[in-house]
């Protein structure tokens, strides 16, 4: 009788740890497939964040096979018991068997919890990239590793183009200084990067790029006797200083361009959007005087 009790469990432990095995071998395939989340197109270039996140994968995989093994452990010594027919010995064996089983589940959780605990306090910091997901799930941003810089300006180059069309300016004159060229190539690369960080190009209102008095990025130059306007002045006058981002700054290779625009806007969102452009920024009254990171030898002080 006791050994056709015996064979039954032997039997009935048998299916469970081949449906463990089954189960197993399924999420691990699954986990695997995760594991190298980054690096199979120019869009998804591998990081340090990814390597963070990799590793954190590669615990949680090991942990699933542990939990499998814990599992199976604690199955075994169970039967173990049952069956030992108060056999000090077996019964020794499967109480150390449990023991040391719980002891090794319980450091596996341990430093699962320590894992996920330094990435939820990681994910605090953007420009790791680490985004957390859940509260034990976490995946990476790209943002900063798709992009690269031009003309040594270091703005980011991105696929939205903002075109004259889907730019949303103040006045028709503001965007005749656009579509007639006072903007500058690396200006328009700063208004592509705004659109894509601010989700459109239609969610900021440009104010200025050159001079609303006609007067262009060559305000001064092309109107000798004009001097900068004033509070009671608007007219003939130019409306930002002479060595101004708007005018192409002290640069000699900057002149007649604008490197510089004014939004009407005046948030944290823009700030955070020219922030992730790289450009100088700077709340001035009721708009933002945002310009482009270079060489042109202006706003240095922003």
């Amino acid at each position: 009788m006791q050994k056709i009790f015996i064979k039954k469990s032997l039997l009935s432990v048998s299916f469970f740890l081949v449906f463990l095995v089954i189960f197993g071998f399924f999420r691990f395939a699954s986990a695997a497939s995760g594991l190298v989340p980054c690096g199979t197109g120019a869009t998804d270039p591998c990081t340090l964040c990814h390597l963070i996140v990799g590793f954190k994968g590669l615990l949680d995989w090991g942990m699933t096979i542990l939990v499998v093994a814990a599992i199976t452990a604690v199955t075994i010594s169970g039967v173990m018991y049952i069956i030992s027919s108060g056999n000090p010995g077996l019964i020794t064996s499967a109480k150390g068997l449990l023991t040391n089983s719980l002891i090794g589940f319980a450091i596996m959780l341990g430093a699962w919890l320590i894992i996920n605990t330094t990435l939820t306090l990681l994910s605090v910091k953007t420009d790791l990239g680490i985004q957390k997901d859940g509260w034990y799930k976490f995946s990476c941003s790209v943002e900063s590793a798709t992009v690269t810089a031009t003309s040594g300006s270091g703005i980011p180059v991105v696929s939205t183009v903002a075109s004259a069309g889907s730019l949303k300016f103040q006045t028709d004159n503001i965007k005749t200084q656009y579509t007639n060229g006072d903007a500058s190539s690396d200006l328009q690369l700063l208004l592509n990067c705004l659109a894509e960080k601010l989700g459109g190009a239609g969610n900021f209102t440009i104010n200025s790029i050159s001079d609303n008095n006609g007067g262009g990025a060559n305000c001064y130059g092309n109107n000798p006797s004009w001097i900068q306007c004033t509070e009671d002045s608007q007219q003939s006058c130019c409306h930002h200083a002479k060595t101004s981002c708007h005018y192409g700054g002290t640069n000699a290779s900057c002149a007649g361009k604008s490197y510089a625009i004014d939004v009407a806007e005046v948030n944290s969102t823009i700030d955070a959007a020219a922030d992730k452009c790289n450009a100088k920024h700077k709340a001035e009254g009721t708009h933002t005087h945002i310009s482009v990171p270079g060489g042109c030898g202006c706003d240095a002080g922003l």
